[in-house]
């Protein structure tokens, strides 16, 4: 199984101290966010693509183009691309030259989904939802088995877990983060085999030199 990390950059306050960065705070704490992600092992790092309050991901070829400058080895995602909203053209030469630009190291990604209406989820207590819901949140015993019962049913390869530090501080995200990294995913890659990434391959053959 891989793993990435997303954020959909949203800007509002900080839900605990009640602070907003600057949109430029802001996105420099992608990007390093996007780096401590290399360093500590991930896969991917993904990117939204919104255009609408509160969000400031409408450009995600620019925020992954620095994120390959100050990386070398971490896949790029999108996450995902609203082909829809773009000249289709542009599209392409605008990440054909993100992909050049970072060794082959871009993943698209298309989403389709269907949401079933009528259907309200609903959970009776915390721990419930820590239990039952898809949230990577619990001890790593429990999230290593909600992430294999998933597994079963919906048979993917690659998950991600939010690059934001909404409600904590920098050092518990890391903290969070290194005690995956440790606990979970080395489980993960053992039990669930996954095919492997485009940067993964293009690292492996040499195609990127740092």
């Amino acid at each position: 199984m891989k793993f990435l990390l997303l954020t959909l950059i949203a800007h509002h306050p900080d839900p605990i101290t009640g602070e907003k960065k600057s949109p430029a705070e802001r996105l420099r704490a992608v990007i390093d966010a996007a780096v401590l992600a290399e360093e500590l092992g991930f896969d991917g790092f993904a990117v939204g693509e919104r255009h609408e309050d509160p969000f400031i991901s409408s450009s995600p070829p620019v925020v992954l183009s620095n994120i390959a400058a100050r990386t070398s080895t971490i896949g790029l995602f999108t996450a995902v691309t609203t082909l829809s909203l773009l000249d289709p053209v542009r599209a392409f030469e605008d990440y054909s030259t993100l992909d050049n630009l970072s060794g082959g190291r871009l993943e698209l990604i298309r989403l389709t989904f269907a949401r079933r209406a009528g259907l309200p989820v609903v959970f009776e207590s915390i721990e419930d939802f820590i239990d039952r819901s898809s949230a990577l949140i619990g001890s790593p015993q429990q999230v290593i088995d909600k992430v294999g019962r998933y597994h079963e049913q919906l048979g993917h390869e690659v998950i991600h877990l939010s690059a934001d530090t909404d409600g904590v501080t920098a050092a518990q995200k890391r903290q969070s983060l290194e005690l995956f990294q440790a606990d979970v995913a080395p489980v993960l890659r053992e039990k669930i085999p996954s095919r492997p990434l485009a940067a993964q391959h293009h690292v492996k053959e040499g195609a990127y030199q740092s």
